[in-house]
């Protein structure tokens, strides 16, 4: 079930994200990619202060990767929106 709960979540914050890159496009890219290096960044760092002797292992390397990795279908996602929607701009003024 609460998986089912955190799965539904990541849902709504996929489609608010689309939402906010479809609306407010400019700057979408640079976001995005400053968004993948600071989840990045921040879960390696997490990494190594709650282990100052390396002893994390590879329990939390596999949760850095799905941090990342969510991160980075979020700026995938996002991406997607903006793009969408200057393709949505250049053909309505094409025609008008």
């Amino acid at each position: 079930m609460l998986e089912l709960v955190l799965l539904l979540g990541y849902v709504a914050t996929l489609m608010a994200v689309a939402r906010q890159a479809f609306t407010r496009p400019r700057g979408t890219y640079w976001r995005s990619a400053a968004s993948v290096a600071g989840v990045a960044a921040a879960a390696g760092a997490i990494w190594q202060l709650a282990s100052p002797s390396n002893e994390a292992g590879f329990g939390f390397f596999v949760i850095w990767c799905a941090l990342v990795a969510l991160t980075l279908i979020g700026a995938f996602v996002a991406s997607l929106a903006a793009t969408a929607r200057y393709i949505i701009d250049a053909s309505g003024g094409a025609r008008a």
